[in-house]
């Protein structure tokens, strides 16, 4: 087959990128979107920019890109290209023609050389071997047994009295420590070898000695020597052993196991020991595993040593003194879950619900007095949405909203993404002016349009209007970004303005469709946008204890239908997160016969016949319809009468 249809069945044969990456302990979430740590080493990723897109994938730090060839070959410390011909000869792939990734870098920055966790079944099974070992065990003292006990039997450690070395360094008396049935170690006894001639090995891959203690609840040691890991397990520890393997191993291993508890570094007190321990810190702390360094051998090389002085006592206390500091910090967090868990309990808000409950439900009247008698006062902490199609009065009906508030001494804050500052203002004063002609029983059109104020046009009205407006506007505060923003800015604002002025506004937010992704977040489709900015919104609402009034448009496809959960534009979130949900729309929309035309015919009316139906109201009556007369050139309702609808 040629090289193209090679790479493929290599990647099948590799299998999902999700799986893979899930194998090596990244979480990714359950539907693969979550953000996690970037796999580039150069990278110092302190807020997980990294996501899965796939077939690959990417970092929005860095902008790496990997797929599952160039993850694999980083960590047999391979080029693409050497892993693709690698990965034919193991899966019996054979292509034909040119290499398609040969050349590109797979390396990820500088990996640090990765060995395989287990090596492949050798050829030579030694359980036979280390058995008859074992059985000779008895013919030393505890002084040659390095003061090992408990340990001796657990590990199957052995003695051959002639140990035939590789390389030709002689026959030795010595200690046989197993790594399971397929390799293990060699250690001299004579204390006099040279330093070429005291450990040997079976060939082959060794596994990290005792690795196995990852899958365990307690704390693992980290040391260098078999016996140092052994010394610290006859009192009472768990420890593992590198016995000079690089330390690649040993970090892949944590990163596929994610031990719960702190690894615990405990390597020899030389210079080759801190320098390794000052590399292990390093590179813990760039993968965040969690660590402890603990010093248990005092003036002595290393913990046998230690455990074999005439200060045993010491090296004991110290291991079990590491271990109690660590118990002691997760009965610490066991209780501060506790105490947590606790807190949330019904018993535990008792006393808090039923003085919310003596303060009752604080309302927030609206100005229309029919609309706040069917919601029993006007909005309440929560989300309410308010959507239309195109050029319906959305914007007005909110704005005309928080004047009221704002009149009644409300602080309310508009986030404005689509009319600026100035226009707004202009379309309240131009609404006061209408209100003067209806108070004076002048003709509405002694009123002023917004057009009219922004072009700086005289009128009767305008002194007026302008007085009036300038008693409440102290409490509007209008937040104008004519660009995409997000609900995190949002809550920043809204949190500034409560600290600032003791108490949370009313929020206004005109309009979702224009909320754009949070900043750092990864790219996100309209749907999820605005599915999580709802979300967003709905918190916010809670956590200031709060009205938040968000507007939306209405789908294209419902602009000849009766307002309903569908009209919504692309957020299926908004049906769910919704607290109270109002519809506005021409008076006969969805009905038989309605049409384009008879649209048209009503946006030409002055004033427009509405009607605002309450479609959803999670703590009271729905599906009333409040008849309204829209003077669109002067941005003003006047509500007319109210159809009932549905008791909850």
């Amino acid at each position: 087959m040629d090289r193209t249809a090679a790479l493929q069945e290599l990647k099948a044969k590799l299998g999902p990128l999700d799986a893979y990456l899930r194998g090596r302990g990244i979480d990714i979430g359950a539907n693969g979107r979550k953000h996690f740590r970037c796999l580039n080493p150069e990278h110092t990723d302190s807020t997980p920019s990294m996501n899965y897109l796939g077939g690959n994938v990417y970092c929005h730090g860095c902008k790496a890109t990997y797929d599952i060839i160039d993850l694999m070959a980083a960590e047999k410390n391979m080029t693409a290209g050497q892993f693709i011909e690698w990965g034919y000869q193991e899966y019996g792939i054979l292509p034909t023609g040119s290499i398609t990734k040969a050349g590109k870098k797979a390396d990820l920055g500088k990996p640090a050389p990765v060995i395989p966790d287990s090596p492949p079944a050798p050829k030579e099974d030694y359980s036979a071997y280390i058995d008859a070992c074992h059985a000779r065990i008895g013919e030393l003292d505890l002084k040659q047994l390095r003061g090992l006990c408990s340990t001796i039997k657990r590990f199957k450690i052995g003695y051959d009295p002639a140990w035939h070395s590789h390389g030709n360094r002689g026959t030795w008396k010595a200690l046989i420590i197993p790594k399971g049935k397929y390799a293990f170690t060699v250690r001299n006894m004579d204390p006099d070898a040279d330093k070429d001639s005291r450990y040997d090995k079976t060939l082959g891959t060794h596994p990290i000695f005792n690795q196995e203690a990852f899958d365990g609840d307690a704390p693992v040691f980290i040391t260098e020597g078999a016996f140092d890991a052994l010394s610290i397990m006859e009192v009472g520890g768990e420890a593992v052993a590198l016995e000079g393997l690089a330390t690649g191993k040993l970090l892949q291993l944590l990163e596929q196991k994610k031990p719960a508890k702190p690894v615990i570094l405990a390597l020899d007190n030389d210079q080759r020991g801190q320098e390794t321990e000052a590399e292990l810190i390093a590179d813990l702390s760039q993968r965040g595993i969690p660590f402890l360094q603990a010093d248990l051998t005092g003036d002595h090389k290393d913990a046998n040593e230690a455990f074999n002085s005439l200060e045993a006592v010491n090296f004991i206390q110290a291991v079990q003194n590491t271990i109690n500091s660590i118990k002691s910090e997760e009965d610490r967090a066991r209780e501060e879950t506790r105490a947590r868990y606790q807190g949330i309990t019904a018993a535990a808000n008792l006393e808090a619900f039923f003085a919310e409950t003596k303060k009752g439900r604080k309302a927030y009247p609206t100005g229309f007095s029919l609309l706040d008698e069917q919601l029993r006062g006007g909005l309440f902490e929560g989300l309410t949405i308010v959507g239309a199609i195109t050029s319906a009065g959305k914007t007005t009906l909110a704005m005309q909203m928080a004047d009221s508030m704002a009149k009644a001494g409300r602080d309310c804050l508009v986030f404005s993404l689509e009319t600026s500052r100035h226009e707004l203002m202009a379309r309240s004063i131009s609404r006061e002016t209408l209100v003067k002609s209806f108070m004076n029983r002048e003709s509405i059109y002694k009123g002023m349009t917004f057009r009219d104020i922004m072009d700086g046009e005289p009128g009767e009205m305008l002194e007026a209007a302008s007085t009036a407006y300038s008693q409440y506007a102290g409490h509007l505060y209008i937040f104008q970004s004519l660009g995409k923003i997000g609900t995190r800015r949002i809550r920043a604002e809204v949190e500034g303005l409560t600290n600032e002025k003791g108490a949370a506004p009313v929020v206004i937010v005109d309009y979702l469709q224009l909320l754009g992704p949070n900043e750092g977040e990864r790219f996100q489709g309209a749907k999820e946008t605005m599915d999580a900015a709802v979300t967003d919104l709905k918190c916010l609402a809670v956590d200031f204890k709060t009205p938040v009034i968000l507007i939306s448009s209405f789908n294209r496809d419902n602009y000849s239908k009766d307002a309903n959960l569908a009209s919504f534009k692309e957020s299926g979130g908004i049906e769910y997160s919704a607290d109270l949900l109002l519809g506005l729309q021409y008076e006969g929309a969805g009905k038989q016969g309605w049409n384009q035309e008879k649209a048209e015919q009503a946006a030409d009316m002055n004033p427009r016949k509405m009607e605002l139906k309450i479609m959803k109201n999670r703590n009271g009556a729905w599906g009333q319809r409040i008849s309204m007369d829209y003077y669109a050139p002067f941005n003003f309702f006047r509500e007319i009468a109210v159809k009932k609808g549905r008791d909850k």
